[in-house]
């Protein structure tokens, strides 16, 4: 098992940061922060800047571990994936792609769905720490630099799972409407499939319901625009939510902190929004005009 990373930030006063690319996010932490409960709703790669992270193992036994792979409806909390004490780093990896099994084959499992110990785990971290407290780096190159770390490339094209392609489209299809509240039936009718059949479809492929998915992509949305300056009343708005208490709650609920303390409190976050992100969501960031200020 891999031992604590004890690295002390020679740079105190860099400011966390969030990448933000188009199916992929990175962010890296600079304090240790007090995490809630909170269930993922994305497969990622969490790893251990500073600190010590550890995880229970399946015989209820504890481990301390530089890197942790997270499946989706994984519960993190102080009992089984314990962060209160780490400066973190979160990957979040790309859904309805190979990274997660990808990683899982070079992994330790340790419970259901969970693995440890990164193959390239110190040279990542190392990796991170400069992308963190180095020289600011755009986000496609930021991208290129950290993506052969965290997918060794003799993984990288290889096949683990298949996905179906009307699940698939039905994720198309989410993305595209997010201010709409389309139905289960009326999901299920564009790609001619009972809804019984599509919800168990999806949920297999996706690891969370259409509901939670759905959610998950309103919540990157509504991250987006906080990440552009906007309030959380308009981006909770923007983003399909009916309010923004109801944005604040569910954000808290899947990441562990409110968005006012991720983007709005000290330290402040300073986040790197890949051109093909703000391309592709144009549209709803017009929406947000200088005439609802921050």
């Amino acid at each position: 098992m891999s031992a604590n990373n004890n690295y002390i930030c020679a740079c105190p006063t860099t400011a966390p940061k969030l990448y933000i690319w188009q199916r992929e996010l990175l962010f890296l932490a600079t304090t240790r922060s007090r995490y809630r409960a909170h269930r993922s709703v994305q497969e990622k790669l969490i790893l251990c800047l500073e600190g010590s992270l550890s995880v229970q193992l399946a015989d209820g036994s504890r481990v301390h571990t530089g890197s942790c792979l997270v499946p989706t409806g994984v519960e993190i909390d102080d009992d089984t994936i314990n962060i209160s004490n780490t400066v973190i780093a979160i990957c979040f990896l790309a859904p309805f792609s190979q990274d997660y099994p990808a990683l899982a084959s070079l992994m330790t499992a340790v419970a259901p769905g969970v693995y440890i110990d990164h193959p390239n785990e110190q040279e990542l971290i190392q990796t991170l720490l400069q992308v963190r407290d180095g020289p600011e780096l755009p986000p496609d190159e930021t991208y290129d630099l950290t993506r052969t770390r965290i997918i060794p490339p003799d993984v990288s094209n290889l096949v683990f799972r298949q996905f179906d392609q009307r699940v698939l489209e039905v994720a198309r299809i989410l993305s595209s409407t997010i201010s709409e509240n389309l139905t289960l039936g009326e999901l299920a009718d564009t790609v001619n499939l009972s809804e019984s059949r599509l919800e168990k479809l999806f949920k297999d492929q996706a690891g969370i319901p259409i509901t939670q998915y759905r959610l998950r992509y309103r919540l990157f949305v509504g991250a987006l625009l906080l990440a552009q300056g906007h309030s959380v009343t308009d981006a909770a708005l923007a983003a399909g939510f009916s309010n923004s208490a109801h944005f604040s709650r569910s954000y808290s609920a899947t990441n562990g902190l409110a968005p006012s303390t991720t983007f709005l409190k000290p330290p402040y976050l300073k986040t790197f929004v890949d051109e093909k992100v703000l391309a592709s969501m144009a549209g709803i960031l017009n929406t947000q005009t200088d005439d609802n200020p921050v």
